[in-house]
């Protein structure tokens, strides 16, 4: 699993409740921000499963929908 600054990942420990994206990496622990929530997580990189690129494209289209509500 690649996992890297920019990615959108959910926690596999967590079933996947919350999308989040990765901010930075220390050694095999990612730091994580809430793409919806305003939460700051950290996770064991083999805890993380990458959303797909079209989900990703799916979060950003309602990110940028909400913005400019």
């Amino acid at each position: 699993m690649n996992i890297s600054v920019g990615n959108f990942v959910v926690r596999r420990s967590y079933c996947g409740d919350i999308y989040f994206n990765v901010v930075d990496i220390r050694g095999d622990v990612a730091i994580l921000k809430g793409v919806f929530q305003r939460l700051i997580a950290d996770a064991p990189i083999d805890d993380l499963i990458p959303v797909s690129e079209e989900k990703k494209n799916q979060l950003l289209k309602i990110i940028n929908y909400l913005k400019h509500d």
